[in-house]
């Protein structure tokens, strides 16, 4: 049988829990009620087109499409550099590597981590 020591801290995790929750709920809420008649193409694209944006035949000043389109670029080509590289070098450590080799490489990555 638990003490009532251990009752009371575990409900008070629970309600501290549920306190959380409930004001990230209440945050999230207010701001999907606030900000939700505010997305639209409008915020995406601005006054162009969207099919003419997607298409690249107008310019986007204005919206945050560039803003996407960049990320995207930037996330495609960092991982095509770098998925190769890391298995390569993930294969060399596990097949070709001597123990030396391993273990500095092994400190390296624990200090950087």
């Amino acid at each position: 049988m638990p003490k009532t020591s251990d009752r009371l801290l575990t409900a008070w995790v629970y309600l501290s829990g549920g306190g959380v929750l409930t004001a990230v709920a209440l945050l999230v809420g207010f701001l999907m009620v606030r900000g939700l008649p505010g997305v639209g193409p409008t915020l995406f694209f601005g006054d162009t087109p969207w099919l003419a944006a997607v298409l690249g035949q107008q310019p986007v000043f204005d919206g945050i499409w560039p803003a996407l389109v960049g990320t995207t670029a930037l996330v495609i080509l960092a991982s095509a550099i770098s998925i190769p590289v890391g298995l390569a070098g993930g294969v060399y450590l596990a097949e070709y590597a001597s123990r030396g080799v391993k273990t500095f490489l092994g400190f390296m990555v624990d200090l950087l981590s």
